[in-house]
């Protein structure tokens, strides 16, 4: 014991550094504590400041969202005539809708396009489920979770679908291009030469590792049901569907 202790004090006498904390209330744990009372004085005082705050992020938001002008037109009962071919996957049908735009919008804005289904439920727990995301991600696993259509037999025999499940079967697949047509003047197509773009509209994290695309295999087939062709994994409208 006399061996250990002697060895403890020649150690600190050889170490020069100071083994006591600085004589400061933060290391010496002495800081002062407040704890606030809650009294309705300072009560409404500090919801009304959070409100004042509140109210005027809220101003700058609506006044933002004000400035966007936004301009929609349902155009399922425009088309009806073009139903019957669209039932048909050898026919294509162009339907033509004018849509007016009566107030003026800023020139260095971009505007974006989108479509809209109604009474359609994506969230539904079975449609969900029926999506294989190993075969998406070109990784080995199983398929049996796109059940209800996992395979389909389109003539030559029972094959897995590529890609398999409710969610790549039922894909949107209305195709869209814009015409910007001035009065008094011809119509001029939007496309990527001018600022419509239909690539980038989706994660790249999605399009790098959850969407790869690959040649079909000997027990695969892109074929669904109705005979209509499946929408290839990389197209970016089937990632962000």
């Amino acid at each position: 014991l006399d061996e250990l202790a002697f060895g403890i004090e020649r150690k600190a006498m050889e170490d020069p550094r100071p083994r006591i904390p600085h004589n400061n209330k933060f290391k010496q744990q002495q800081l002062d504590g407040w704890q606030p009372i809650a009294t309705p004085t300072n009560t409404v005082i500090v919801l009304a400041l959070v409100g004042a705050f509140l109210l005027a992020i809220g101003g700058l938001i609506t006044d933002s969202n004000l400035q966007l002008k936004e301009v929609s037109k349902r155009y399922d009962q425009i088309c009806q005539e073009n139903v019957a071919a669209s039932l048909n996957p050898s026919m294509t049908s162009v339907c033509n809708v004018t849509m007016q735009i009566t107030e003026d919008m800023e020139n260095n804005s971009p505007m974006r396009f989108s479509y809209e289904l109604s009474n359609y439920y994506q969230n539904y727990r079975r449609y969900v489920k029926s999506r294989s995301d190993w075969q998406l991600a070109d990784v080995t696993g199983p398929t049996d979770i796109c059940t209800p259509l996992e395979t389909f037999d389109n003539g030559a025999g029972s094959r897995t679908l590529y890609p398999c499940g409710l969610v790549a079967s039922s894909f949107f697949n209305d195709t869209f291009v814009a015409f910007h047509c001035p009065s008094g003047a011809p119509c001029t197509r939007l496309d990527q030469s001018n600022g419509w773009q239909r690539q980038g509209i989706s994660w790249r994290s999605d399009r790098d590792k959850k969407f790869i695309a690959r040649p079909l295999r000997a027990d695969e087939t892109d074929i669904g049901p109705n005979g209509f062709p499946l929408t290839p994994i990389d197209d970016e409208d089937f990632i962000v569907w």
